[in-house]
């Protein structure tokens, strides 16, 4: 699927943990999930790596466009920027914990491990895997956290540094898809602006203050921006913010104006004009079809 495709399909957004692995490199996190029925509405990706382990039910799991089924045992390995989503098919709900970190944490100081993993983001067909030895490595690292055995996250660490090698192995073998690695490739520079919209959507951003913060041309900006999701930064900003008020609209009860004001329009029709534009409704009727 074509980058533009993929970003006319689905709301585009993003998760940061920078931060926290910023201040502690060596933090594992963690978490039990449980995907809900339905249809995908929105992908997300984060500058960290994360390690899935399903221990029931199946359902689908869209990495970087592509439509991949799944039933447990399985297991997902993702990198900075994949583009990413699940969800589950029949009752119960599938049950998966996903461990959240950043590798240096996991190697160390050990950089000949550290470059033989595909840092560019692995084809998506191989980042969910029924690979018994993968799956088994996912499942005893999680049992490790989830039960907070003792020495639990040393050990985890030991067992994630050896799945994401034998992961690594696994896609050196399957091969590399050059237009999913170049979108990561951007989606990566550009982690930092797109934090910076997603705390700071409501203020009057623009392009030319953007690239001044991050010391880019307004041009490269715009360039990249286009090769990571297929919108330009303005149309990014847009998504936020409609994303924002999706959930303001649908989880409260206050007036539509008031919505579009704390999302950062200036007018009721600005707003009406985005969310119509992006949700194909007005935000009225979109509160009405919950």
């Amino acid at each position: 699927m074509q980058n533009r495709a993929l970003s006319d399909a689905y709301r585009i957004e993003y998760a940061p943990f920078e931060d926290i692995f910023r201040r502690r490199p060596r933090f594992i996190h963690w978490g039990p999930h449980q995907p809900l029925p339905g249809a995908i509405q929105g992908l997300h990706h984060h500058y960290a790596l994360e390690v899935g382990y399903c221990r029931e039910g199946a359902g689908i799991f869209i990495i970087d466009g592509e439509v991949l089924p799944f039933s447990a045992p399985c297991a997902t390995v993702l990198y900075p920027g994949q583009l990413h989503k699940a969800c589950s098919m029949g009752e119960p709900a599938s049950r998966w914990l996903f461990i959240t970190f950043r590798p240096e944490g996991i190697f160390g100081g050990d950089a000949d491990s550290l470059a033989r993993l595909p840092w560019n983001g692995p084809p998506a067909r191989t980042c969910l895997s029924t690979d018994d030895e993968l799956v088994g490595l996912a499942r005893e690292a999680a049992d490790e956290l989830e039960e907070m055995r003792e020495n639990g996250e040393d050990c985890a660490r030991g067992l994630l540094a050896a799945l994401l090698l034998r992961h690594a192995r696994l896609c050196r073998q399957a091969g590399e898809e050059p237009s999913a690695s170049s979108r990561r490739l951007y989606l990566q520079r550009l982690a930092p602006v797109i934090q910076a919209i997603s705390q700071e959507y409501t203020e009057e951003l623009t392009v030319e203050e953007l690239a001044r913060r991050f010391y880019l041309h307004p041009t490269t900006l715009r360039d990249w921006f286009q090769k990571a999701v297929g919108l330009s930064p303005q149309q990014y900003l847009h998504r936020v913010r409609i994303s924002a008020a999706c959930s303001l609209l649908l989880g409260t009860s206050r007036p539509v104006l008031d919505i579009g004001l704390e999302v950062g329009y200036r007018s009721v029709s600005s707003f009406s004009r985005q969310f119509r534009a992006i949700c194909g409704c007005t935000p009225t009727a979109y509160r009405l079809k919950r």
